[in-house]
């Protein structure tokens, strides 16, 4: 990929390897995929907006219910009290616990629910996205123009080798924003755990996955791209679409 004038030297991301899955993902999102992309981020949407889940990975129902168990032992302590079957300083230790359970999960729940106001904005703009799939793209030509890429492509990511395919993730900025990601997405800094997430589909908005067989990489490196065709150095393309 280039940046800042400086192209990647990986064979798996030549400019004619990304011209050609440029076609598909313009030609996808653009043309034959507009209602599929559409549907999808309403999918994504609704489920993003009826998540109750904590950062931890708990959820609001099973601290409710946690809660509620909490104080029925807590009416069964006061039973024990009034049936003698406990004494009373036995009864203010396990009530002391109870309360302390009980405050840190109504506390838990309230900083979720602050914090589920905050973000109560919509996930997506959908009408603006509705809008930028309403552009008109020429695909005559044997690869996208330039300044379409920079108008709707947030970044492009080689996953390496997955099945035998080559994999790349075309993170694709449909909000009606065009903004400079090069100092976003600069290498340098890149821990193990981050390049682990760059491959994990979960982090990502995916709306649509496709594969290009090597005939048709050879088909268009030769009567589309007018190159020379190879074959050491290419392989099936996997391709995947992200909406930021």
């Amino acid at each position: 990929m280039k940046s800042d004038n400086i192209v990647c030297d990986n064979p798996a991301v030549s400019d004619v390897k990304l011209w050609l899955c440029e076609k598909y993902v313009f030609s996808f999102l653009f043309k034959n995929g507009k209602n599929a992309v559409l549907q999808a981020l309403e999918l994504i949407e609704r489920c993003k907006q009826e998540e109750d889940i904590l950062e931890d990975g708990t959820s609001i129902q099973s601290l409710e219910e946690e809660s509620d168990k909490l104080k029925k032992r807590l009416k069964n302590l006061q039973t024990m009290v009034m049936d003698e079957l406990i004494d009373t300083n036995d009864f203010k230790e396990h009530k002391a616990e109870i309360d302390e359970q009980v405050s840190l999960i109504d506390r838990a729940i309230a900083q979720y629910e602050i914090d589920k106001a905050k973000r109560e904005k919509k996930v997506f703009d959908l009408e603006a996205i509705k809008e930028r799939l309403n552009t008109f793209i020429d695909l005559n030509g044997y690869k996208v123009n330039e300044e379409m890429i920079d108008m709707f492509v947030e970044r492009i990511i080689y996953r390496g080798i997955v099945n035998g395919n080559d994999e790349f993730l075309w993170v694709m900025n449909l909000s009606g924003e065009v903004t400079d990601t090069s100092a976003k997405y600069k290498i340098q800094g890149y821990d193990k755990a981050y390049s682990d997430s760059l491959k994990d589909d979960k982090k990502f908005n995916i709306v649509a996955r496709m594969m290009i067989p090597m005939e048709e990489c050879k088909r268009y490196c030769e009567e589309e791209a007018n190159r020379k065709f190879r074959s050491k150095f290419w392989r099936p393309i996997t391709i995947k679409i992200a909406i930021q």
